[in-house]
């Protein structure tokens, strides 16, 4: 790059090189370098502890690598900290606030414990400083605005800055800007969370170099991710933060404003710590999943594995950066803990194969007229008989898979459940209706909702009142 080089000279610059070298061979040292931060061995890390290693960059990286940079002090960071931080300010809900900055620090120590990448998710309506709290949490390792990317990015484009990023977190702001483009979100929260990059074939008839990470990724939007077809391992592989950091949008602006003022120095920090102390940050991880698992709040491996190891950052972060005493910075992350997983029960998503089950139900309330014992001429689906439905594959299917939801997937949650009958490993066998047999499917649906609220399974004739549009 910047040299004149072409085929009439490019012989003459070889032979030039090799006699450079070979001139100066005892002089050239052999130089430690990488294209990539995060580890680098044992006790290497960049940024902050790769001395003797060459960052080699060529291009956008170069402008990645620029905002790892400290910026004003430590102390002063802490100054600024500290008011957002206390359980008992008035501009921020705190535990929201804490757990976003703390997920920040852990990427590094990822490795250390062996735990997977996870993604932590805040969102909720807009000026509730979101944005902000994220910049904040950006300025644990460097230049919060050059830091943060957006959703306005292509899978290929965040998988190389998760391979670049490598074991620092990666910070993606505003969800709206991927639109309505579900199977893109999906995705990509699959991809950073599975910690690898995706196998692609090179001209050569070779496959490219692999990228592989460990990160947390930290995201903002206005919307959730996850929907009710989502598949389970999109709810398992995110920490969901509903709502704002902040309790109103003056103290929102007054803390975007300052977030760059002393930035760079708080993740070196702790990091030091970590390395020279990995044994103690184990034993304080396994007994805070004791203790976080005790609250017994969720059975949920993932979340419980996620929000221990934030937790337990926190914790150090209180004691060995703001210089909490240790009793009070546990109790504080064990509370910041307990929130959270207050939040995530409440606001809990039922499993996928719940939500396919009971949308079965609503398509056959919603479709009395299929569903009547005597067809007039319309489409038929089946029939219903004191609460047992019996369906038509071919209609539930069609419907199933436009509303997101796997059929197979569904029928074999169906069958473990009792659900529909089982025939000798077929979910269909033939019932008669009039003087006529059809191969249905049979639907017991009192065990998907309770038979209460099965008013609707009436039969319905022609002269039966029903509301506009049925």
């Amino acid at each position: 790059i910047g040299c004149t080089v072409t085929s009439e000279n490019a012989k003459k610059v070889v032979q030039f090189l090799e006699a450079l070298e070979s001139e100066n061979m005892n002089l050239l040292e052999v130089q430690d370098s990488t294209t990539r931060f995060g580890w680098q061995g044992k006790g290497r890390f960049l940024p902050g502890f790769g001395d003797g290693i060459v960052l080699d960059l060529v291009g956008d990286p170069k402008k990645w690598a620029a905002a790892y940079c400290k910026n004003g002090s430590l102390n002063g960071w802490v100054e600024q900290i500290l008011p957002l931080w206390r359980q008992d300010n008035k501009t921020t809900n705190w535990y929201k606030f804490r757990f976003v900055l703390s997920a920040a620090f852990f990427p590094p120590a990822l490795s250390i414990l062996k735990q997977r990448s996870f993604i932590v998710y805040n969102w909720g309506d807009s000026k509730g400083g979101k944005t902000a709290a994220m910049k904040w949490a950006a300025s644990v390792w460097g230049i919060p605005e050059k830091l943060l990317v957006s959703f306005n990015a292509t899978a290929f484009a965040l998988e190389k800055l998760a391979g670049f990023f490598c074991d620092l977190p990666l910070f993606i702001d505003e969800r709206q800007l991927a639109g309505a483009n579900q199977d893109f979100l999906e995705r990509m929260v699959y991809m950073l969370s599975n910690g690898v990059g995706r196998a692609r074939g090179n001209k050569e008839g070779n496959v490219n170099v692999i990228g592989a990470w460990n990160t947390v990724a930290l995201m903002t939007g206005e919307e959730p991710i996850a929907a009710t077809n989502s598949k389970t391992g999109v709810n398992t592989r995110m920490v969901e933060v509903q709502g704002a950091p902040f309790k109103d949008e003056a103290a929102a602006a007054a803390a975007h404003l300052r977030a760059t003022d002393n930035c760079g120095w708080a993740g070196i920090e702790f990091l030091d710590w970590v390395m020279k102390n990995e044994d103690d940050f184990k034993i304080r991880h396994a007994k805070m999943c004791d203790e976080v698992k005790a609250l017994g709040l969720t059975t949920n491996g993932a979340h419980l594995a996620a929000i221990s190891a934030v937790s337990t950052v926190s914790a150090i972060v209180s004691e060995i950066i703001l210089q909490y005493p240790r009793e009070l910075s546990e109790s504080g992350a064990k509370e910041m803990a307990e929130s959270m997983l207050t939040d995530l029960k409440n606001n809990e998503l039922p499993d996928v194969n719940v939500s396919a089950a009971q949308f079965i139900v609503d398509f056959i309330a919603t479709h009395p007229r299929a569903f009547a014992e005597k067809p007039d001429g319309n489409d038929w689906y089946g029939w219903v008989d004191d609460n047992l439905a019996y369906m038509f594959t071919n209609p539930i299917k069609e419907a199933l898979e436009k509303a997101g939801f796997s059929y197979r997937k569904t029928i074999k949650y169906l069958l473990d459940n009792k659900i529909i009958n089982d025939y000798n490993g077929e979910s269909t066998t033939v019932k008669r209706m009039g003087n006529k047999t059809y191969r249905v499917m049979i639907v017991n649906m009192k065990k998907i909702m309770p038979e209460g609220q099965l008013s609707f399974l009436t039969t319905v004739d022609d002269d039966t009142n029903l509301p506009m549009g049925w």
